[in-house]
């Protein structure tokens, strides 16, 4: 912790048991905060994955599948979910009533989803092919499809602006930034690590990510330069963004939450999860400061008062 930092105020507002044999793989809130889907994963055969849709009335519905489910995704509108995994189907989910209104067919297992805030886009990142997709956000036909090099791409994100799609991952320990409009790729910068995780801030000014090698880069999409590099001691699994830009959280297996000022660089804070964790995500909305933390453990959470150092 930097000598300039103060105790954090965090505490548990909520607090959810994970099915036997399960834990939790991902964790993403509704762009209007009201919802959120997780995907709680097993090794156990029969049903591998339950994705389950939190509403904050406290009404839980979920949907069973005999893959593994990777990714999930909110509509930009709220309306939809898609999830994504290793039986190459996209399957999309109307959030009121938690039906399946619709299913397209990848040609690779699928790793990584995003919408576009626009409503315009959505994107796939994908295996073996080494794919970032891009697909109409509407009637779900491709686009595009942007090759990429190695193994997978773990994780993609469009910038704020919805001009770049960033994506990266598996084995070539490189990050891509292509033009959504033209697919020309802009960038392809070296990382020395094994992109499982990134967040774009909400003003559009950095893109963050973290992996096996210990590291959290930040980026700037100005010029997407490296900003910011901070080294824990374990691999890491996932980064989030709050909503107004000025705390990141980082999760690992040290089975701690560490929270940075992405400006400064500094540790302001960390929170003790109690198992390794797998997933972070900040609320999306201004004022809200809830974050949701998942991972081994028999249970995921909810803080709030991380913002409040």
């Amino acid at each position: 912790m930097s000598a300039s930092s103060k105790p954090s105020s965090h505490r548990i507002v909520r607090q959810y048991n994970v099915p036997q044999y399960y834990f939790v793989w991902r964790v993403a809130f509704s762009p209007n905060g009201n919802q959120l889907a997780v995907i709680y994963q097993t090794h156990s055969n029969g049903v591998r994955s339950i994705v389950k849709l939190f509403d904050r009335d406290g009404t839980v519905k979920d949907i069973q599948f005999d893959h593994y489910v990777m990714a999930i995704s909110f509509s930009a509108n709220n309306n939809e979910l898609a999830c994504g995994g290793y039986d190459r189907i996209l399957t999309f989910i109307d959030t009121k009533d938690m039906k399946i209104i619709g299913m397209t067919i990848r040609k690779n297992k699928i790793w990584s989803i995003d919408y576009d805030n626009n409503g315009k886009y959505f994107a796939t990142g994908e295996e073996s092919g080494r794919i970032i997709g891009i697909l109409n956000a509407t009637t779900k036909t491709t686009i595009r499809e942007l090759n990429c090099e190695g193994t997978a791409i773990f994780t993609v994100s469009f910038t704020k602006d919805s001009k770049h799609v960033i994506g990266g991952g598996g084995d070539e320990r490189k990050l891509y930034i292509f033009e959504v409009e033209t697919g020309n790729k802009v960038k392809q910068i070296d990382i020395d690590n094994r992109i499982e995780s990134s967040s774009v801030s909400p003003n559009g000014e950095y893109v963050t990510i973290c992996g096996s090698n210990k590291k959290v880069t930040v980026i700037k999409t100005n010029d997407w330069s490296i900003h910011k590099e901070m080294t824990l001691s374990v691999r890491l699994n996932s980064v989030s963004f709050s909503a107004d830009g000025n705390t990141l959280a980082v999760g690992g297996e040290d089975k701690m939450v560490t929270i940075y000022n992405p400006h400064s660089g500094d540790i302001v804070s960390k929170i003790d999860f109690g198992s390794d964790v797998e997933v972070v995500a900040f609320s999306p909305l201004i004022g809200d400061d809830r974050l949701a933390v998942g991972g081994k453990g028999s249970t995921w959470k909810i803080y709030v008062g991380v913002l409040n150092f």
